[in-house]
């Protein structure tokens, strides 16, 4: 089953030249970037996130073919051809309505990002037993980068962000004498008591919060998608799927020794960093990278961005 929407033939290699090409060839990769192309499509917050893979390592050439798996608005997409031009594959996986519907605008809207080679899919990679199948996915409109179909981790992160934000807020009043200190406790207290883990209330305001929709999402694994359309190799795979970073790389299967570069950004908790290294170690990467992003100042997630490359690579 074909779930994939093409917005540009992959095999269409006569690409006109657009901004980066003009340039790329007579300027260095980070004065191309520099032109501001992610800024213009993702804001200059997503432009400073997705641009920490490559200072971690995360390299692209021309003629790279690129997954973007969590692709949102096209960020990362747009960091790609700021470096390579139009020269470039990229298949962008989107499961989320109305960022895949962005998504499909940015790259109609965009020359760099028009006339490359591009396959823009609406679907979630996930585990291979679940190839095929569709399941509910958690939309939050208002932090729409968190969106994820692994709900409970992200109520975990939720949880840890507004826990942290309470101890902030009581360490500023605690500043002020007893008054300050009496209103600090009482946020935290009642910032405490909204987030427990029990409280339904707490739940039901978060999701007003940031604005959570129930959309469905239609799955496909990242094997699956490989042998459906002869691609031999993959230059980097790039990961950011707010919790599910294991069930996309459990789908790999035959994929795995196509695949030479490994950029994941993912989180701590439960040991789960850990088993995505022993993994990527298990299928011939040495890992080149594994610290925290700058973005997790701004929560208590534990997250950590992985660079991982083949041996031979």
């Amino acid at each position: 089953m074909d779930i994939s929407i093409s917005s540009a033939s992959i095999d269409d290699t006569a690409a006109t030249p657009g901004l980066v090409d003009d340039l790329v060839d007579d300027v260095s990769p980070e004065e191309a970037y520099d032109l501001g192309l992610v800024a213009r499509v993702a804001g200059p917050s997503l432009a400073d996130e997705v641009e920490e893979y490559f200072e971690r390592g995360a390299r692209v050439a021309k003629g790279a073919v690129v997954f973007d798996v969590g692709a949102n608005v096209g960020a990362f997409a747009a960091a790609v051809v700021a470096r390579t031009g139009p020269d470039v594959t990229l298949h962008c996986f989107e499961p989320a309505g109305p960022s895949y519907s962005t998504l499909e605008k940015c790259f109609s809207e965009h020359d760099a990002l028009r006339t490359s080679r591009h396959e823009l899919h609406p679907v979630a990679l996930t585990r291979p037993e679940l190839d095929g199948t569709e399941m509910p996915f958690y939309y939050f409109s208002r932090f729409p980068t968190d969106s994820t179909y692994d709900i409970e981790h992200k109520k975990t992160e939720f949880r840890a962000f507004f826990i942290k934000k309470a101890r902030e807020i009581d360490a500023s009043l605690s500043k002020i004498p007893l008054l300050g200190r009496l209103m600090g406790a009482a946020v935290k207290s009642v910032i405490g008591y909204v987030c427990h883990p029990e409280n339904r209330f707490g739940v039901w305001l978060a999701w007003k919060v940031t604005g959570m929709r129930v959309l469905k999402c239609q799955l496909s694994s990242l094997e699956s998608i490989v042998l459906s359309r002869g691609i031999p190799q993959i230059d980097l795979l790039k990961i950011d799927v707010e919790g599910a970073e294991l069930d996309v790389l459990s789908g790999c299967g035959e994929a795995w020794t196509r695949i030479r570069q490994v950029a994941i950004e993912t989180d701590e908790r439960d040991g789960r960093a850990d088993q995505i290294k022993r993994l990527l170690t298990r299928h011939g990467f040495r890992i080149t990278s594994c610290a925290a992003p700058k973005v997790a100042a701004d929560g208590d997630a534990r997250q950590v961005l992985i660079v991982a490359k083949r041996s031979a690579a």
